[in-house]
């Protein structure tokens, strides 16, 4: 039963990867094609207006900085997922703990900040995944039951 948790485990953070990956290739792609960006309820030729072309093209590498990051961070969860952590060592564990889970729950604390939004919601809930998973994964730090 232990060995189907922690195949499950690796499966779902490998999943988690690469909807990661896939979100950070689809913001760095509308950072390079579209026309301009919006921030909140203003316009691109709103913002254009009040903090001139700079302003466009800081949200542009804003973007662009973030997505990248993002994709990164999700090749390395993917090296994780689909190699140590599926081999059940400890280490990988607390890589996967410690690399995602901490940024995530920072995240997930602008609810307390700015209320509300989708990312923050997005944020919890990959905490709260993250935290089953790795749940399921754990027993690679127990000690082996006794024999009866």
């Amino acid at each position: 039963m232990q060995q189907k948790r922690a195949y499950l485990s690796g499966m779902i953070l490998a999943v988690l990867a690469a909807v990661f990956l896939l979100d950070g290739m689809g913001s760095f792609i509308k950072a390079y094609v579209s026309a301009g960006e919006r921030l909140g309820t203003l316009q691109p030729a709103q913002l254009r207006d009040l903090g001139g072309k700079g302003a466009l093209d800081d949200l542009r590498i804003k973007r662009i900085n973030t997505s990248v990051w993002r994709m990164t961070g999700a090749v390395f969860l993917l090296a994780i997922a689909l190699g140590p952590y599926r081999e059940r060592r400890a280490w990988s564990w607390w890589a996967v703990l410690i690399g995602l889970g901490v940024p995530q729950v920072l995240s997930s604390l602008q609810i307390l900040v700015v209320g509300f939004s989708l990312p923050g919601v997005l944020s919890a809930a990959t905490v709260l995944v993250l935290a089953v998973t790795l749940w399921m994964g754990a027993p690679v730090l127990r000690k082996p039951a006794a024999a009866a």
